[in-house]
């Protein structure tokens, strides 16, 4: 079989941590207590920026390491541990002003929290920041924070240089602080240090930059930082260090993988537990209890984190934290058909979120450890939230006074005490298998009432509403059992689990009805709408064999996936591996009386190969399956993957023993059909409890507790969420898979072909890009119906098609339908865009009608005046018979589909021109010529002249009468816009002056104010005039370029000139004159 190029794996960092190499800082907007803004998660602690200051609460490497390392993922853990060493500093800026931080570049996506029982610190669609600064903590300063390198770098932007010397600080708790001979800081804890590496500084003049030498300055516990002299005279300086937790870990923290399911879109969502680190206002050294008490959360505990992944796996949509103060972790998750999650798991915590509950207390239990952390008590829970993630809508604890939720009897795999299962039913109600050893599980409308043994397996459902108990059972014997998974078909839930005892009730006439020995799987039948036990089976030989995940086929026949032992039946004609039996899938009829067909397989490596975490019959009977293998179970039964068949397109065929292992078989085990590994070279992926799922068409989303050592081995795809590990240790990976083997219908409309609109019909061919389909059936709404696979069809009316695909496997008996809406809305029917050109005052009352598309045959006008016309042309003049409204109308006509469309005008001639008006006067200038005076008149006019039989044109003719006199001028002006004329005469009074300057002979500059002046008169119109004077000596002593209104005083460079005769010369014009001037003193 093929593999589609949808699959996809991502390594997803602890949500709310580091994304890729990016430091994720979490605004505080209440649902933390302390006085913080923003939280940094670290892997061995967290970063709380305060008003003015940084609190860093760390935690002890090495000692987490040992309880966190992969040994914690085997059987028999010790937790006689020391106290949990702890060590808070803070950062603390001297004599700064109390700025509070800032996140700035917001991420995509959001987080939601809902920790502890008091609602008003849920907060939901809380957005992560990249970056976070302090503004002006010192005058005209700014300090950044973000990641570079996958470590924590600060910068010191100011703005003035000056205030370099002020910045100054401190680690308040530290144990010293020693500045190194390299340069940089070392800060010594009780736990490890940290460093500052040694500053590198730039500055900026007149936009170049400029480096220069930076360094720290240690006085007492203060920090300070020194450079250059040069740096003052820089316009503004970056300070640019690193915070290198060398014993901390610049990466984040741990985030186990457990469960993992899908929406109806493909949306994949992945659950698992995250370790936190809280805030302490205080500094100094701590010591902690493994599980510490509730509130000050520096133990190890860990909460459930839940991340939604938009279908390809490149877009987070959101992650949301979920529990309380004590250990929590989810089993199951399903998405009902209103798109809500609810999940189901177990908490230890006395304030685990509940919103409308139908038990809203942890009822207890005992001490209990489960994958390396304790539980001092459990309770089952489940909680919906809404469609965004960012609401809880139900929320409820279920348990009695001992461990609910956990399986603490029957664990031969890691990863087995946290299984259980959670389904919905078509109407949403809530159905839930688990293990419990609580005599007193809340038992409304039970069937079975009491606990048999010391561990029952429960199932039990709640109203669509997750609000209401509506029947619950114990289901057991009088030794330990468990139940792991549940599943709900034609008004039928169907359990199975594990059991150590051969009294489980209604064996009898199932199709295996008495106990094998040591220990078996089972199957059982409950009667959805009453919970009451119909029939129960064991599973199983001789030897050890449990039943992990079951699924039931379309026609109701039950499947068991599950390990073993023992010499397990193989029918005959199924494909198996007959001397490697360690995994079996049983096929039992729906009322489990009878054996349908068994199968076993296996490889020569190990006593078991696979942990199953996942299991599917889909709608051709194909049986789908995964499962892990490998060193993470050897303090169990030791596992490995290797020599596991694999099929020739596999999507890995190697694999190093510790990593996952997908098959596919055919109808009743017929044929092994698809056989892979999935995993890193290095790395043993696992899950550390939970279900994963496969939907319907045979595609698996699977969670992955992966990356395990801090490898970035797990194979993931380009442009994935998060393609590496940015943990030192564990990550939980998401793994969508499709594996094509169910039955999808898929229309489109092809658009390589030729579409064609002829009149009202439509014609276009439709693709089919169905898959696994071998016949198809079309329903194009409009009464005819196709088999074709790519039928062309016409569509001979507008409208909307809702076309129906029927795609059809004739061998598997199963359909998948799909719908294609073809929006019919345009038509080939003639289009007009007809523009009509005219002047309303028109006196020849002409229109142009012309037409812009011509896509009509031709066009019949109603001109509205009586007029009518049938023509082809596209360029139509019709003149109007009066001053009048009119309206006119074009019809352009197909004549093949015989359609036309019309098309009016609303014609408007109005003989209310504009008259103009002018005035003749005499020339300003004197020079034989007129000047001209109008109103009323615009660029579409022509000006015609006469003077004397002397023709001219222009608004100001250019004509000029040879002498003075009284004459006759006439003017026509041409209105082109209105086709109109108009006539003037004038009777003009001309003056023609030639000599038109006038210059003295003498003057009496003597202060007797009478002559004082060198004065000319004259035309002031003559152009470009120029008046000079000058000495007898030839020398230029005044200059004037307006010498109508500048005249001569008699004096040069301010002083008064001798009494003598004096040159000039005037230009202007045409006119020039020259002469002589006498000053009389």
């Amino acid at each position: 079989m093929k593999l589609r190029q949808s699959l996809w794996a991502i390594l997803l960092i602890c949500v709310g941590a580091l994304h890729g190499q990016e430091a994720i800082f979490i605004p505080n907007q209440g649902q933390w207590d302390g006085e913080f803004q923003y939280k940094l998660p670290l892997k061995y602690g967290a970063l709380f920026f305060e008003e003015g200051a940084v609190q860093m609460v760390l935690r002890d490497a090495g000692q987490i390491e040992d309880l966190r390392g992969h040994h914690m993922h085997e059987a028999g853990l010790s937790l006689s541990v020391d106290p949990l060493r702890t060590h808070a500093v803070r950062m603390k800026f001297i004599d700064a002003e109390p700025a509070k931080s800032r996140g700035t570049h917001e991420t995509g996506y959001y987080h939601n929290y809902f920790l502890g029982e008091d609602q008003s610190r849920w907060k939901g669609g809380v957005r992560p920041h990249d970056e976070l600064v302090y503004e002006d903590l010192y005058p005209t300063t700014k300090l950044k924070f973000y990641a570079k390198d996958n470590h924590l770098k600060y910068d010191w932007h100011l703005r003035d240089p000056k205030v370099l010397s002020q910045i100054k600080w401190t680690y308040d708790g530290a144990t010293g602080v020693q500045l190194k001979p390299e340069g940089s800081l070392q800060i010594q804890t009780s736990i490890g240090e940290f460093m500052e590496s040694t500053p590198v500084a730039w500055g900026w003049k007149n936009g170049e930059r400029i480096d220069f030498g930076c360094w720290y300055t240690l006085k007492g516990h203060d920090i300070g930082l020194a450079a250059e002299d040069e740096v003052m005279d820089l316009d503004s300086l970056v300070i640019d260090p690193q915070l290198i937790f060398t014993s901390f870990s610049g990466s984040l923290t741990d985030n186990w993988g457990f469960s993992a399911t899908y929406d109806d879109i493909g949306r994949v969502y992945g659950a698992g537990i995250a370790f936190a680190t809280g805030y302490v206002a205080s500094t100094g050294a701590f010591q902690t209890t493994y599980n510490d008490p509730p509130g000050i959360n520096l133990g190890f505990n860990p909460d459930v984190t839940i991340t939604v992944f938009e279908p390809q796996g490149t877009t987070m949509l959101y992650a949301t934290y979920l529990g309380g103060t004590a250990p929590d972790h989810p089993h199951s998750m399903v998405v009902n058909s209103n798109n809500q999650l609810i999940v189901m798991g177990t908490t230890g915590s006395s304030n685990f979120p509940t919103q409308n509950a139908v038990q809203s207390s942890n009822a207890g239990g005992i001490d209990v450890t489960i994958n390396g952390y304790e539980f001092k008590k459990s309770d089952i829970f489940v909680t919906r939230f809404n469609t965004s993630g960012t609401a809880v809508l139900s929320s409820t604890y279920l348990g009695g006074t001992g461990n609910d939720g956990l399986n603490t009897k029957i664990i031969e795999n890691y990863g087995d005490a946290a299984r259980g299962e959670v389904v919905v039913d078509p109407s949403n109600n809530i159905y839930v298998t688990a293990s419990t050893n609580s005599t007193n599980f809340p038992s409304t409308n039970c069937t079975r009432c009491s606990n048999a043994g010391s561990q029952d397996a429960v199932v039990f459902k709640l109203n669509a509403s997750g609000t209401s108990l509506l029947w619950s059972n114990y289901y057991g014997s009088t030794s330990d059992d468990a139940g792991y998974s549940l599943k709900h078909h034609n008004g039928a839930v169907f359990i199975t689990g594990g059991t150590k005892s051969g009294n489980l009730p209604s064996t009898s006439g199932g199709f295996k009805s008495s106990y094998g020995g040591n220990l078996d799987g089972y199957v059982a039948k409950f009667n959805a709408s009453t919970g009451a036990l119909l029939q129960s089976t064991y599973v199983g030989t001789s030897q050890y064999d449990q039943s992990f995940i079951l699924d039931v086929d379309k026609l109701g026949n039950v499947y068991a996936f599950g390990q073993t032992l023992g010499n397990y039946p193989i029918t005959a004609g199924a494909w198996s591996t007959p001397q490697y039996r360690k995994q079996f899938i049983q096929k039992i009829s729906n009322d489990l009386t009878s054996s349908q067909a068994s199968t076993a397989f296996g490889s020569p490596s190990g006593s078991l190969n696979l942990v199953p975490t996942a299991f599917n019959v889909d709608d051709c009977l194909n049986i789908l399956l995964s499962g892990w293998g490998g060193v993470t179970n050897n303090g169990y039964f030791p596992t490995t993957v290797e020599q596991l068949p694999v099929s020739p397109d596999a999507l890995q065929d190697a694999s190093n023993g510790s990593d996952f292992y997908f098959m596919v078989l055919t109808k009743n085990f017929g044929t092994f059909k698809y056989g892979s590994y999935f995993g890193g070279s290095t790395s043993s992926e696992h899950v550390d409890g939970g279900t994963s799922r496969f939907d319907d068409r045979g595609r698996i989303y699977q969670a992955v507790c992966a990356g395990c050592g801090g490898n970035d081995d797990l194979p993931t795809t380009p442009g994935a969420f998060s393609e590496t590990n940015n943990s030192s240790n564990c990550n939980l990976g998401v793994i969508k898979l499709d594996f094509e083997t169910g039955l999808e219908a898929k229309a489109e409309i092809d658009l390589n072909y030729l579409i064609d609109t002829n009149c009202y019909e439509l014609t276009l061919k439709l693709d089919n890009n169905s898959v696994n389909a071998n016949a198809y059936f079309w329903d194009f709404d409009q009464g005819d119906t196709s088999n074709l696979k790519d039928p062309v069809i016409t569509f001979p009316n507008l409208g909307t098609y809702n076309v129906m695909l029927v795609a059809i496997d004739t061998v598997c008996d199963i359909y998948d339908t799909t719908f294609i809406e073809i929006i019919h809305d345009t038509a080939s029917f003639p289009v007009t865009d007809w523009v009509a050109n005219y002047v309303s005052c028109d006196l020849l009352r002409e229109v142009n009608f012309i037409e812009q598309l011509a896509n009509a045959d031709y066009y019949e006008w109603d001109f509205g005046d009586g007029q009518n016309l049938t023509t082809t042309s596209k360029n139509i003049v019709h003149t109007y018979p009066a001053f009048a409204t009119y309206t006119a109308t074009v019809t352009a006509r197909d004549s093949f589909c015989d359609v036309s469309v019309d098309q009016s005008f609303l014609i408007e001639f109005d003989d209310d021109a504009s008259l103009p008006t002018v005035t003749v006067t005499t020339d300003s200038c004197r020079y034989g010529g007129v000047d001209v005076f109008y109103q009323n008149i615009d660029s579409t006019m022509l000006f015609e002249w006469n003077f004397a039989g002397n023709i001219d044109s222009g608004m100001i003719p250019s004509f000029r009468y040879p002498e003075s006199g009284l004459e006759e001028v006439y003017l026509t002006i041409i209105d082109t816009l209105c086709n109109r004329s108009y006539t003037f005469d004038f009777l003009a009074d001309i003056i023609r002056i030639d000599g038109r300057v006038w210059i003295p002979n003498a003057f009496t500059p003597n202060g007797d104010k009478d002559n004082e002046l060198f004065e000319i008169s004259g035309n002031s119109c003559l152009e470009d005039p120029v008046f000079v004077i000058f000495d007898s000596w030839g020398n230029e002593i005044f200059h004037s370029e307006d010498p109508f209104h500048e005249f001569w005083d008699g004096t040069f460079k301010g002083k008064p000139v001798p009494q003598d005769v004096y040159t000039y010369r005037f230009t202007g014009g045409k006119e020039v004159r020259m002469g002589t001037v006498t000053i009389i003193n």
